[in-house]
């Protein structure tokens, strides 16, 4: 499913603007106040886009799966998933914590 969205422009401005240094902003500091990472980034996506983010068909799922992908690149690891506050075009999302170090593996080597 993801590849067939990249091929529509919609979903290429989301990405981009999901993984500008605003959507990341957002996306860590909705983090850090206990929400959905994609809380933060859908005020963005619907400041810069209006009303076809929520029109697009799959805008949030896709606008979810990037900001999942920019959250685990930065370490961070899920921690279940939240609501979204009223207004947001996406339901709910995941919900982060960063990752902490060790965690996985108490010997130290990275084994697969």
């Amino acid at each position: 499913m993801a590849g067939s969205l990249m091929d529509k422009p919609i979903y290429k401005v989301v990405e981009q603007l999901v993984n500008s240094v605003e959507g990341v902003k957002r996306a860590v500091r909705a983090t850090n106040d206990g929400l959905p990472a994609l809380a933060g980034v859908d005020a963005l996506l619907r400041l810069e886009l209006g009303s076809e983010y929520a029109r697009a068909n799959n805008g949030a799922w896709w606008a979810g799966f990037a900001v999942a992908q920019v959250m685990r690149d930065m370490g961070f690891v899920e921690a279940g998933t939240g609501k979204c506050p009223s207004g947001c075009v996406a339901g709910q999302g995941i919900v982060w914590k960063p990752k902490v170090a060790g965690a996985g593996s108490s010997s130290g080597h990275g084994g697969a």
